[in-house]
Order: C-alpha cells, then sequence, then structure tokens
C-alpha cells in the first residue's frame, strides 16, 4: 500500500507541475496552441515506470519461487518492429531464418522474427514426417537441392554448431533409397536414371535377376525395373535438425514467438502498368499477431513477410485476398497448396532398406533406438530423449524433479541395462505418469 501511495503522491505532483507550467490565460494569437510541458511528462513517466518496477520486484520478494505480479506484463509479446516476419517455425522457417541471419553483412542489420502457434508440433509436417532424404528425383533443380542439403547435413556441426553447446547429432542411418517400377513405367525410371546421372548423384539400376540377389527378401514378380541409391540417401530424426537450426537461430539474434498471424495491414496505392494501365499496388505494413489461449495481440510492423506456413499456406495467403482477385490476374491464382493425409505404420520387417512402390508406399527399418525416441516423443510431447535425460530437470513433465528422483535414484543408464526398451516404455514411464503428472 505504502507503494501505492507513492505513486498517487507522485501523480499530484506532477499534476502540479503541469499546472504551474501552463502560461497564464489571455488573449492567445489564433492557430496557437498552450504548450503541454512535454519533459516534466517525460519525467512523470519515468518516474512512473521506476515506481512500477519497484512495485513488481516487491511483489516477486515475498512470494519467491512464483512469477506472480500484480501489473502482469506477456512477455511472450512479440516487438512491435521488425524486418521480416516469418509465418510458420518448422524446418523450413527456421531455416530461412539462419540463412538470413548467416547471409546479413552487419551484425544484427537484420531482425527477424519468427512466428509458430504451437511449439510442441504436434502436427507439424516436419516431426511427423519420416525423415528422409534422396536424390532420386526427376528434376534437376531437386536433384542439386538434395545433393546440397546432404552435404550441409555431413557437416552440419560447422554450421549450426554452438558454443558451448552439446554438438548436433541427427541420427543419419545410411541406407539407399529402393524404387521399383513395373514393365510399363520402366522407362520413365530410365529417363529419370540418365537425369539423375547427369547432375551428379549416385545411383544404379537394378534387373529382376539383380535385384533378387541383392535383396532375397524382396518378391520380384511384377517388377521389370529397380533403382537404388549408393549414396548421400537415408533418414534422420526431423525433431533434432529442427531444433538444431532453431537454436542455431536463435544464437544468431532470431526472435521466436509463440503466437499466430490472423491478419494483415496493407497499403494500397495507385501505379501505372508497362501498358499505361492502372492498378492497385497493396503491400504489407503489418501483421496481426495473435496470442496463444488468450485475447491479446499484438501488431508488428515490418518490411517482408515470409509464408512458411506449410500445409496452411494457402489459408495464410487467402488472408491477404490472394485467390480472389480478378481472374486472370496474379491476386486470382490461388496458392496451390492443400494439405494431405499422410500416415506412418510400423511393422517387424527384415527390410533394411527404404523402400518404395509406385510412389505412394515407403517403409523402412526401425531401429531400437528410433523407437525409443518414437515413444518418448510422444509421452513428453515429443521432447527427445537428449533433452530430457541429459541432467537436467524435467521442469515441463515432472514440474521440477529430476530424473533420478523420479526413477528412484536409479540412473537412466542402470535402468535401460536392467530392463527392455518395453517394460521401461509400459510399465516404467506409465506408473511415473499416471502418479505425477
Amino acid at each position: 500500500m505504502s507503494s501505492w501511495r507513492r505513486l498517487h503522491a507522485t501523480a499530484r505532483t506532477a499534476r502540479g507541475l503541469f499546472a504551474s507550467a501552463r502560461p497564464a490565460r489571455g488573449p492567445e494569437p489564433s492557430g496557437r496552441s498552450l504548450t503541454t510541458g512535454s519533459p516534466l511528462r517525460n519525467d512523470f513517466f519515468k518516474d512512473l515506470e521506476t515506481q512500477l518496477a519497484a512495485m513488481r520486484q516487491k511483489a516477486s520478494d515475498a512470494l519467491p519461487g512464483s512469477s506472480w505480479t500484480p501489473l502482469e506484463v506477456n512477455p511472450d509479446l512479440p516487438p512491435e518492429r521488425a524486418d521480416i516476419v516469418i509465418v510458420g517455425g518448422g524446418v523450413v522457417g527456421w531455416s530461412i531464418a539462419y540463412w538470413l541471419k548467416q547471409k546479413e553483412r552487419v551484425r544484427d542489420g537484420v531482425k527477424v522474427i519468427v512466428v509458430e502457434k504451437d511449439l510442441t508440433y504436434s502436427q507439424a509436417s516436419t516431426v511427423l514426417s519420416a525423415g528422409g532424404i534422396r536424390q532420386q528425383f526427376s528434376l534437376p533443380e531437386n536433384i542439386h537441392l538434395s545433393l546440397a542439403s546432404a552435404e550441409f547435413m555431413r557437416n552440419i556441426n560447422e554450421h549450426l554448431g554452438v558454443l558451448n553447446e552439446d554438438p548436433v547429432d541427427l541420427q543419419f542411418n545410411q541406407s539407399g533409397y529402393l524404387f521399383l517400377a513395373s514393365e510399363k513405367s520402366a522407362h520413365i525410371m530410365e529417363e529419370n536414371y540418365s537425369t539423375q546421372r547427369s547432375a551428379g548423384a549416385k545411383v544404379s539400376l537394378l534387373s529382376p535377376a539383380q535385384l533378387k540377389h541383392k535383396f532375397p527378401w524382396i518378391n520380384t514378380a511384377g517388377v521389370g525395373l529397380a533403382s537404388y541409391g549408393l549414396e548421400n540417401e537415408g533418414w534422420f530424426d526431423p525433431w533434432t535438425l529442427l531444433n538444431a537450426f532453431r537454436r542455431k537461430a536463435v544464437s544468431m539474434g532470431v526472435i521466436q514467438c509463440r503466437g499466430e498471424v490472423t491478419d494483415f495491414k496493407c497499403i494500397t496505392s495507385r501505379v501505372m502498368s508497362p501498358g499505361g494501365d492502372e492498378m492497385d499496388l497493396r503491400r504489407i505494413k503489418s501483421v496481426k499477431v495473435q496470442m496463444p489461449n488468450s485475447l491479446e495481440f499484438q501488431p508488428v510492423e515490418c518490411a517482408i513477410v515470409v509464408n512458411a506456413a506449410g500445409a496452411a499456406s494457402a489459408r495464410l495467403a487467402e488472408k491477404l485476398g490472394i485467390g480472389f482477385g480478378h481472374k486472370g490476374s496474379a491476386a486470382g491464382v490461388p496458392l496451390p497448396v492443400e494439405p494431405r493425409k499422410r500416415s506412418v505404420i510400423h511393422w517387424r520387417s527384415l527390410n533394411n532398406r527404404l523402400t518404395v512402390f509406385k510412389v505412394r508406399s515407403v517403409f523402412k527399418r526401425q531401429t531400437v533406438r528410433s523407437v525409443l525416441n518414437d515413444r518418448l516423443r510422444t509421452v513428453f510431447k515429443q521432447q527427445t530423449v537428449r533433452t530430457v535425460f541429459k541432467r537436467q530437470t524435467v521442469r515441463t513433465v515432472f514440474k521440477q524433479q529430476t530424473v533420478r528422483t523420479v526413477f528412484k535414484r536409479q540412473t537412466v543408464r542402470s535402468v535401460f541395462k536392467q530392463q527392455t526398451v518395453r517394460t521401461v516404455l509400459n510399465d516404467r514411464l506409465r506408473s511415473v505418469l499416471n502418479d505425477r503428472l
């Protein structure tokens, strides 16, 4: 209460100063306004901020261990201005943020914000994907991009390594893709093979007899030709790659914001086209970032907006009116991106390759390590084993209890040495979650 009394006394003093700063009433020249005492007003607001900060500190001292404050300030609000706003915090969005900061000439010369509405990524394409990489494409552009990506991931710690942080381990499994084609589509595979080899990809064609000799477990009935990747193909952990991009980008100054871009504010101007026709030119002035589970929002002024919303990119573009303009114009063409359902099914098999049938069905070998990651990622809301079991408290999951306390002072290593993965997952984690959560 004493803080509030001092605050009111400061306000009364400021009002008195404002009143004394006003000139005496009398005839004023037309068009001239009275002074507002700007220096005094600035001093008042500085003093007000000091008083409010002291009140927050006093509340924090009175309630140790609590983040409650009588004057709530949302710490997740994005800044009011930025140069570039990236909508979507998947692997594409964070990769764009990393390369923007990597290419800037002056440190902090470009202010970049990444807006992601779901930091658990429970429905994101990045973490729900199989995490495969291949060079067997029909377009040279895709092949060159994939080759560059393989080289990037091979030396990933040179690019995404952060000082005093753990090195990045993508858990890459080197295993070539195996494409199977029937007699009718064998000529298409041969054309793609020529394109791939000319672009620098290491690929080999296998006849049904060669395929049976190399992979005896495959039934070659109906197979006319096979294509097999010799290097730079396999699968990795996409969750680790996403976190590596995000960690590096944040260390370079990129701002992460949890929220959803729900609207845009645009400026329209009339310009002349090269043909001499007048047309409306719209430019984005700001984006509206809605805070999660709240009515609060923050407008962010920016110069560039990057649409990296993945499967939701078309819906985001519709908020700008893309696809609803005049037919025949660029604004009348909708963004050709739509979400489609895909499924990943696990079963026991002796297969050690990523195999594709008619480019619709894909299966790969699942190791014990990857099974453990998938199970624990589901239990801990997609936190990897590295994040949960690395000498740090699992505050988010077990409410500030360490892993040693949760597992009855047994180390993680002894638990996984004495019990099978299935027992640990089904018994130990189930009982812990039921008891603790």
